[in-house]
C-alpha cells in the first residue's frame, strides 16, 4: 500500500510542477510518470472503444485532450530529467 501511495504522490508532484524547468527529476519520477501514462492510455483506449460505437466525435475529442495533457506534463518532466543527467 505504501508503494501505491508513493506512486500517487510522485504523479501528483509531476502534474503540479508544470512550470518548473530548473530543478531535477529522479529516475523513479520519470519512470512512474511513464507507467501512469501507459496505464491511463490503456484505460482511455478501452473507454473510447466503447464510446466510439455510439458517438465517434466524442471519442476523438477525449483522445485529443488526453494526448495534449500527456504532452504538457511530459515536456517539463523530460527537461528536468535531462538536467538531472547533466545535459
Amino acid at each position: 500500500m505504501e508503494k501505491f501511495v508513493k506512486f500517487l504522490n510522485v504523479i501528483k508532484k509531476d502534474i503540479c510542477s508544470l512550470t518548473d524547468y530548473k530543478t531535477r527529476s529522479r529516475r523513479n519520477e520519470y519512470f512512474y510518470w511513464y507507467l501512469a501514462s501507459v496505464l491511463a492510455s490503456l484505460i482511455i483506449a478501452i473507454i473510447v472503444g466503447f464510446i466510439m460505437e455510439f458517438v465517434s466525435i466524442l471519442g476523438e475529442i477525449i483522445i485529443s485532450l488526453f494526448l495534449i495533457f500527456i504532452f504538457v506534463v511530459s515536456l517539463p518532466l523530460g527537461i528536468r530529467r535531462l538536467h538531472d543527467i547533466g545535459k
